[in-house]
Parts: C-alpha cells; structure tokens; sequence
C-alpha cells in the first residue's frame, strides 16, 4: 500500500457547480405550492428534471416536503370555503350535502309493482293500459320540481 496523497484533498471542489442552490430550491418550492407539476416546476426554476430527481436521490426528505407543497392549494382552497361557510347560508348548505349523509338530498322513487303471468299468452289490453298508466304516473313523478326542505 502506497503513501496516502493530497489527491481527494486538491480536487475535492473541482468541477461543474451544482445547479440546486438555495435560490433554485425556493423556486421549485415556490412552484410546488402553486401546484405546479414537477417538470413545470423545473422549468419555473431553470433546471433541469434530472437534477432535481438527482437531488432527491440524494436528500429524500426534499421528496417528502415536495409532496406536502403540492397539496398547499388544497388546504388554501379549503380554508377559503369554510370562511365563506360563514358569509353565505347557500354555500353552507351546499357543504353539508356533500359532508353529511343527513343532509343529502334525496330523490328515491320507490316502485311496488307485481306482474304475475300465468301462461304465455299474448299481454292483454288490460296489462297494456295498466303499464301505460304506470309509465304516465312515473314521468310525472319524476318531471315534479323537488321540495325544499
């Protein structure tokens, strides 16, 4: 084994400078918080996709905390509606029906129908009337603007 050298030591700083400097790290998290794709982010930042896949290679936590600034619009956008809950009484409501099953309209049309067909005949006049009559009774039903409650 030879004399260990100043080898490591001389050429530890030598070549390109990385491009994910504190500048170009608050760009892309400057980007994610406004929910922009990693490559759009990339391209906010002026870097290129490798780089940053490289950067996250290497600083996994970066991977994390680039995930927890995509959903910042959704908690920006949430907070928003519920301090809009409190302004508008129809914006509550529409909050309520998407959160609370209670409070969910609803538009059930329960149907008891039976059809009890002995043999196989051809369908008498009677059971034609009666089905129109059911199909007429249904359409109206269904077209009836739905009560507020």
């Amino acid at each position: 084994m030879g004399r260990p050298t100043n080898h490591k030591k001389r050429y530890k700083n030598s070549g390109r400078p990385t491009v994910m400097t504190e500048e170009t790290i608050g760009k892309l998290e400057y980007a994610f918080t406004n929910s922009f794709t990693d490559e759009q982010a990339c391209f906010y930042a002026g870097i290129n996709p490798s780089s940053l896949y490289e950067y996250i290679k290497k600083n996994p936590e970066f991977s994390e905390r680039k995930e927890l600034l995509k959903q910042s619009p959704d908690l920006t956008a949430k907070q928003t509606v519920v301090r809009a809950l409190q302004e508008n009484s129809a914006d509550a409501w529409k909050w309520l029906e998407k959160k609370d099953p209670v409070f969910k309209p609803s538009s059930k049309l329960e149907v008891d129908a039976r059809i009890d067909l002995k043999d196989s005949s051809p369908v008498t006049e009677g059971f034609k009337k009666a089905m129109d009559s059911f199909h007429q009774t249904l359409k109206e039903e269904l077209s009836k603007p739905r009560e507020e409650e």
